[in-house]
């Protein structure tokens, strides 16, 4: 079995070509505590995605092109944590006023846009056997609802990266890659669907600070329009 797999796995990597049999997912609604499980928008969705496709995903590093390599770069919770932290001591030790805004973004995996992640890939000029095998990575995906003992008919999936992927926080990374430029007295911090913002000023005035922390909210926020994902 290893080595059929093997044959497989370079088969993809030569032709730039991720099997449609490894994109199907079944979709088991488990309701929270104390929720019915008939309750969709109470329940998380566990996917399961096929097993060879998850063992290929794990084949394919970050750093397996050095523009790629660049791109999610520096992209990690211990950095944007150290990051963080140094930019409040910061602020602190000038005696600023400083303000925090944690961002999570919502259902982010799967409100990628397919056809934007896509146009993305391709602007990073990568060698073209992994940029075809990136972009086929997303198209035609499927996944079927499993309720009790019952399976739904078999839905198209046109956006979204699959959860527990460990190829998905790379391309989510590539996907949110081109966030707006800081305002001025704030800076921000990301990782996946994480955003964090710190604006840190030197006027003592509340409401100049209300008005530079609005800004530096708004200069996000308009990711909701141009993304076509919302922050919460």
């Amino acid at each position: 079995m290893i080595r059929k797999l093997r044959h497989i796995f370079n088969a993809c990597l030569a032709t730039g070509y991720f099997p449609d049999k490894f994109k199907h997912a079944t979709i088991t609604l488990i309701a929270k505590s104390g929720k019915s499980a008939h309750e969709v928008g109470i329940t998380a969705p566990s996917r399961c995605w096929k097993f060879p496709g998850n063992c290929w995903r794990g084949l394919l590093p970050a750093d397996s092109s050095p523009t790629l390599k660049t791109t999610t770069t520096q992209q990690g919770t211990e950095s944007a944590i150290a990051l963080a932290y140094e930019e409040i001591a910061l602020g602190l030790a000038n005696k600023h006023q400083i303000n925090i805004i944690l961002r999570d973004v919502s259902k982010a995996f799967d409100k990628v846009w397919h056809d934007g992640l896509k146009y993305k890939i391709i602007q990073l000029q990568l060698p073209t056997h992994l940029t075809r095998l990136l972009c086929s990575f997303l198209d035609h995906r499927t996944a079927t609802i499993r309720l009790g003992s019952h399976l739904g008919t078999p839905l198209h999936l046109r956006s979204g990266v699959p959860q527990g992927s460990v190829l998905s926080p790379t391309l989510y990374i590539l996907y949110t890659a081109n966030l707006p430029q800081p305002t001025p007295h704030s800076n921000y911090f990301s990782y996946a669907d994480d955003v964090t913002q710190i604006i840190s000023h030197p006027s003592k005035s509340q409401h100049i600070m209300k008005l530079t922390t609005q800004r530096a909210i708004q200069n996000i926020n308009t990711l909701s329009t141009i993304g076509k994902y919302r922050l919460t």
